[in-house]
């Protein structure tokens, strides 16, 4: 049996929500209180706390320590309906990012599937389905091959979720013909994604790979830290952050112009911030201890 790449990315990122629990803030780091009214022009008051870097390769490099053994890399995602000329977070990534890593890093787990041709017209027609609903545009699946190349060609091993038989008939309770069972997609997705990344951590501490680092790349819900109550079932980082010993950081890359033409966003601590995020310099956000939002340089 041989399996087939769908270039697909299926990330219902509009219901995205990193917001830590109360608790979890309460261990946040604190701002001392100033000495003196601020000025006029200062910042409004009860933003998360934020600076700016360079470039994101900079910041990629203050944010993700030796220290750190695996990394879960979310975006919001462009879509057809949506369409600006900015470039996406995809590309910036495979640019800017996997040659930071290209000698530390070992795996590389995307939030796309392989198809097994067992499962016939369910496995096809499902993704095409698929594909449909979440509105991606035809250069994604460049982007995301384009990036598979340039982490093979930097010696890190990319993977890709294997969907059976089962979880088709999960996605599509009704057949290919009715609608897909979101909430089933989502649990599918968390579940391969959490299995590949904790795995490629736990294999390569067997081997004691001088390559340390492991990442994931998708879209902005699943590589959640600290996912609220009521969607943690559908976000892997608790896992692997267990299956690292606390080494696991929650990074997403925010494309300016994308995150301004999606309402569903105004909720992240990011977003009272995307006034500040210019050509000239990255913005980076602490949403919470080891969870991080990095405003991408917008497009001239």
């Amino acid at each position: 049996m041989r399996a087939h790449l769908a270039i697909v990315f299926f990330l219902a990122a509009a219901c995205s929500s990193s917001k830590p629990s109360a608790k979890q803030t309460d261990a946040a780091p604190r701002r001392a209180a100033p000495d003196a009214r601020p000025p006029a022009d200062a910042e409004p008051a009860g933003l998360a706390p934020h600076r700016t870097a360079k470039d994101l390769a900079t910041a990629w490099r203050e944010l993700v320590g030796d220290d750190v053994r695996a990394v879960g890399v979310g975006e919001l995602h462009t879509r057809v309906d949506r369409a600006t000329k900015a470039r996406s977070a995809l590309a910036r990534f495979t640019e800017e990012i996997l040659p930071v890593v290209a000698t530390r890093a070992s795996d590389l787990v995307v939030e796309t599937w392989l198809i097994d041709k067992k499962c016939g017209q369910a496995a096809t027609a499902g993704t095409a389905k698929v594909e449909a609903t979440v509105q991606r545009g035809a250069a994604t699946k460049d982007e995301v091959s384009t990036m598979v190349v340039a982490a093979r060609a930097a010696g890190i091993q990319p993977h890709a979720m294997l969907l059976g038989c089962g979880d088709w008939k999960a996605i599509f309770p009704q057949g290919v013909d009715g609608d897909p069972d979101l909430a089933s997609m989502l649990t599918i997705i968390t579940r391969e994604l959490g299995r590949l990344a904790a795995k490629a951590v736990t294999d390569r501490a067997k081997e004691k790979s001088a390559r340390t680092l492991v990442m994931t790349y998708g879209g902005a819900l699943h590589n959640d830290l600290y996912p609220n109550e009521g969607i943690a079932d559908w976000a892997f980082g608790p896992k692997v952050d267990q299956a690292t010993g606390g080494h696991y950081v929650e990074l997403e890359l925010i494309v300016p112009e994308y995150a301004e033409l999606d309402d569903t966003q105004t909720h992240e601590p990011w977003f009272p911030l995307l006034p500040l995020a210019s050509a000239e310099h990255v913005v980076i956000v602490e949403k919470a201890p080891r969870s991080y939002a990095v405003l991408l340089t917008r497009t001239p």
